[in-house]
């Protein structure tokens, strides 16, 4: 019987491991996106700055 709740108490834990490794991939994601956007938009601007010079 103890047995028993100590497997269960490792699959418990492996669910939780695999939902942060979900999470840590959107907010891997999201960064990306926004480092891309921020990265864009800079060189947007100093692309008009260079032209007006």
């Amino acid at each position: 019987m103890k047995l028993n709740k100590k497997k269960e108490a490792n699959t418990v834990g492996k669910q939780v491991e695999n939902n942060k490794e979900a999470s840590l991939k959107g907010a891997f994601v999201s960064v990306l996106f926004l480092g891309s956007f921020i990265a864009l938009l800079w060189l947007g601007i100093w692309s008009l700055f260079m032209a007006r010079v």
